[in-house]
């Protein structure tokens, strides 16, 4: 299966463009500086959970299991909440899609919608830090080099 480096986009008005696709490797080194941020981040909430922890157990004591779950809930939101967030607010760029000139969009090259941003961002963990052979493969397996959450999401990353 040939891989496309175009995508072309059909206007209500008629009109036919064409956009380039991000490649295999500019969507890998996006990958790589969204996962360290992610990694440091969750590295701050576990140093500042911990620091927080021993000066509560120590001051007023027994407030530790609350600290944890704030930190859990943390962990969760930016597990699964960090491109979702970045993609609405930069609308469809993460820090790593803007380092690397990338943008998520629609199929029919609109801008994402906080719906398709939530979709991505779910699979986005799963994808990068549970299973990387499930990203790798479906790259590799599409012609328009489409991640699982892209197919799922119905967008597509350019440069």
């Amino acid at each position: 299966m040939p891989i496309l480096d175009t995508h072309t986009v059909e206007t209500p008005e008629g009109v036919d463009f064409d956009i380039r696709l991000a490649g295999i490797g500019s969507r890998f080194f996006a990958t790589v500086i969204d996962a360290t941020a992610i990694i440091a981040i969750m590295i701050i909430a576990q140093a500042a959970t911990s620091y927080v922890i021993a000066i509560l157990d120590t001051a007023v004591g027994g407030l530790g299991g609350f600290v944890v779950a704030i930190y859990l809930i943390v962990t969760f939101l930016v597990l699964f909440g960090y491109q979702a967030l970045f993609e609405i607010a930069l609308k469809g760029r993460t820090p790593g899609h803007l380092a690397l000139g990338l943008r998520a969009t629609r199929l029919d090259g609109g801008r994402i919608g906080p719906f398709a941003a939530i979709i991505r961002s779910l699979f986005w963990p799963i994808e990068v830090f549970s299973f990387p052979p499930i990203a790798f493969s479906s790259v590799f397996a599409s012609p328009r080099i489409l991640r699982l959450c892209d197919v799922v999401a119905g967008t597509i990353l350019f440069n």
